[in-house]
C-alpha cells in the first residue's frame, strides 16, 4: 500500500507554480521584529515553529537575523496529540513568522496562528496534498483503487523542503524587506545542500517493499525506490491510536516474513506491544529494522539528519 505518495513526474512544474500561488496568507503581520524587550532574540525576527525540524531550517534561512524557537523540541512529545500551553499561545502571538507542518499533523499550531500573521504551512508549500487530491480524483474517475489517506509527514520528502525554505525566505523578506536578498541567498544555499541529500536518497535505487509501523518515513523510502506493503488497516489503526485487529496484525506479520519486503521502518518515538512484535518478527526473518524519528536528534541539522537516515536505509538493505 502506498500511503499519500503520488506520481513524481512533472512535480517540479507543479511545485514551481505552488511557490507563486502558494499558501494563502491573510494579510501582513502587524507586529515588529521581536518587540519583546529583554528577550534572548531581541532585535531579531521572531520565528516560532511547531517542531525543531522547522526551527532548524528557519535558522539556516534566517541566519543571525532570526531567532527561531520550536514549540516541540523533545522526542517525548507527540505533535499529533500535543496540547498547547498558555506560554505556547503567548509565544505564537508575539511571533513575526509562524511555521507549521500542516495537514493535520500539528493542528495545535494551526489553531494558535492568527489571521494577521505571516504563516508558512509546509504541506501547503510542498504542493503534495494538492497533487495527491488530483491523483485520487483521476483514480476514482478511472475506477482505480484508492490507496489511503494523505501522508502529512512531508519533512521526510527532501525535495519538498526546498519549497519550504523558499517560502520561509519569502515571508522573512516581507517582514524584513531590507534583508530580503540575504534570506533568498541563504535559501538558495540550503536548497543546494538539500539537492545533494536528495541525490543521495535517490541513489539508493532499492527495489521491493517495506513495512512501516507508521507512515513517517514514507516519502524518503519511496524516493529510495521502495514501495509500501503495510496493510492499510494496520496504518489506519495506528493513526487512530489503537491496536490493529488480530487478523490485521497477523497479515502484517506474514507480509514482513515474505520475500518482497526488504525492511521494517520503525518510529522509535512511539512503541507499542504490536510494534515490538513486528520488530521481533523482522529479526526472526533476518530483515533489517531501520529506526526513524519525528524530530531532529541533538547535535544535527536537517541535512545531516536526512543523510544519516539515507545511510541507515542503504546499510540495512545491504545486509
Amino acid at each position: 500500500m502506498t500511503v499519500g505518495r503520488s506520481v513524481r513526474k512533472g512535480r517540479t512544474s507543479v511545485l514551481g507554480a505552488g511557490v507563486v500561488v502558494g499558501l494563502a496568507l491573510a494579510g501582513c503581520s502587524s507586529g515588529t521584529a521581536s518587540d519583546a524587550q529583554g528577550s534572548p532574540g531581541a532585535g531579531k525576527i521572531a520565528v516560532v515553529t511547531s517542531t525543531n525540524v522547522y526551527s532548524d531550517l528557519a535558522s539556516q534561512v534566517g541566519g543571525d537575523k532570526v531567532s527561531a524557537t520550536p514549540v516541540i523540541d523533545s522526542s517525548a512529545q507527540d505533535p499529533h496529540s500535543y496540547e498547547a500551553t498558555p506560554q505556547d499561545r503567548l509565544k505564537v502571538e508575539k511571533a513575526d513568522v509562524v511555521v507549521c507542518n500542516g495537514g493535520g499533523y500539528d493542528q495545535f499550531m494551526t489553531d494558535l496562528a492568527s489571521d494577521g500573521q505571516h504563516v508558512v504551512d509546509a504541506v501547503e508549500a510542498s504542493g503534495l496534498q494538492r497533487e495527491e487530491d488530483a491523483h485520487d480524483d483521476h483514480d476514482h474517475g478511472s475506477g482505480h483503487h484508492h490507496h489511503g489517506d494523505f501522508n502529512e509527514h512531508v519533512w521526510y520528502d527532501v525535495e519538498s523542503m526546498q519549497m519550504v525554505v523558499d517560502r520561509m525566505a519569502e515571508q522573512l523578506g516581507q517582514v524584513d524587506q531590507q534583508n530580503a536578498e540575504y534570506y533568498r541567498d541563504n535559501a538558495a544555499r540550503v536548497k543546494n545542500e538539500l539537492g545533494t541529500v536528495e541525490q543521495k536518497v535517490e541513489g539508493i535505487k532499492a527495489s521491493g517493499g517495506y513495512i512501516a509501523t507508521e507512515p513517517l518515513p514514507g516519502y524518503l523510502l519511496q524516493d529510495a525506490g521502495l514501495h509500501d506493503e503495510t496493510p492499510q488497516a494496520f496504518t489506519e489503526a495506528i493513526d487512530a491510536g489503537s491496536d490493529a485487529a488480530p487478523a490485521v496484525l497477523n497479515d502484517t506479520l506474514g507480509l514482513l516474513k515474505g520475500s518482497d519486503v526488504k525492511l521494517l521502518a520503525l518510529n522509535k518515538q512511539t512503541s507499542t506491544g504490536q510494534t515490538d512484535r513486528l520488530r521481533s518478527a523482522a529479526g526472526a526473518a533476518a530483515k533489517p529494522v531501520v529506526e526513524f524519528t519525528e524530530t531532529i536528534p541533538d547535535g544535527l541539522n536537517y541535512q545531516q539528519w536526512m543523510t544519516q537516515n539515507a545511510d541507515r536505509v542503504a546499510h540495512g538493505l545491504q545486509k
